[in-house]
């Protein structure tokens, strides 16, 4: 069971970072759903309209999320999340990891992502969409304003 807090934060992490690269999401959550311990909901047709790079940045940025948690000092909690977003990177570069063309675009991707994480306000958007789900567990910015105002003003 991954904690709370590392869930939140892995699934803010995808979030914004989605709303940054222009993609609508809706609901958020850290309620455990089969195998995962949360899941973050982005409009299909934004995810596949956008570059196979913007999508291994959402695919990231779930593990990049939780290391912006100033809690986050169980190492193997962080990586245990990040086995699908993995198995979803391979599987849009076509590729194993070890394949140096593969290598470079998912490292293209990461250094973009990280970049984007060094931001205040990508940073600040993060701590506050996982306070928001450790406080309810489940967000949605199609019904909830605030979730949306947050979410929209991350849009480029």
């Amino acid at each position: 069971m991954i904690p709370s807090n590392i869930a939140a934060y892995h699934e803010a992490g995808h979030a914004v970072v989605a709303a940054t690269l222009g993609m609508r999401v809706g609901r958020v959550t850290i309620r455990p759903e089969g195998e995962h311990g949360g899941r973050t909901e982005i409009e299909h047709v934004d995810f596949m309209a956008a570059s196979v790079d913007d999508r291994v940045m959402v695919h990231l940025a779930g593990n990049a999320g939780t290391w912006l948690n100033p809690a986050a000092y169980d190492v193997s909690a962080v990586y245990q999340g990040t086995r699908d977003d993995l198995d979803a990177i391979y599987a849009l570069l076509g590729g194993e990891l070890e394949d140096e063309l593969v290598t470079a675009r998912f490292g293209g991707a990461g250094k973009r992502l990280a970049e984007l994480l060094h931001q205040e306000h990508t940073q600040r958007a993060v701590h506050t969409l996982a306070g928001m789900l450790l406080e309810r567990e489940e967000v949605n910015a199609y019904t909830e304003p605030e979730v949306a105002k947050l979410l929209i003003h991350l849009r480029p």
